[in-house]
């Protein structure tokens, strides 16, 4: 298993990617900028992330949510933070509003919050849950897993 310091990183750069690589992000700032509100809540709420204040961090990826309501990695986001609070059940619908909101062209971009599932699972023990949705994971992009 992952050490807890490097289990922390990565989500922070999976939290860090997510916030960078929103979808329509690069037309919004060529358009005009992206929304300062947006970029002012993102940069906070990976802050509090980064610091372990996780209730503060979802707070601010569910205001994102409201902005970019189709945006999966908020989801994601949103899901990573209330694990950590060991909100399990909200992480959980979180990451299932991921999958929700990934349109079917874009069935790759599922992998990830199936992934996170999976790890869901695994920490609480439950390893059928955890391979169905590593399983999927699998189905949704052979090659995103390793």
């Amino acid at each position: 298993t992952m050490p807890a310091h490097l289990s922390v990183i990565a989500s922070c750069v999976v939290l860090l990617l997510a916030l960078i690589s929103l979808p329509g992000a690069a037309c919004a700032k060529k358009k005009g900028g992206m929304s300062p509100d947006f970029e002012k809540i993102g940069n906070q709420a990976m802050q509090d992330f980064q610091r372990g204040r996780y209730t503060e961090a979802y707070d601010g990826f569910l205001k994102l949510q409201k902005m970019q309501p189709k945006n999966h990695e908020l989801y994601v986001a949103a899901g990573q933070a209330l694990q950590k609070t060991g909100n399990y059940e909200g992480a959980l619908s979180q990451f299932q509003k991921a999958i929700s909101v990934i349109q079917p062209k874009d069935r790759k971009k599922q992998a990830e919050p199936y992934e996170k599932i999976g790890e869901l699972f695994k920490s609480l023990d439950d390893i059928g849950q955890a391979k169905a949705a590593y399983d999927s994971a699998l189905e949704a992009d052979p090659k995103k897993i390793s």
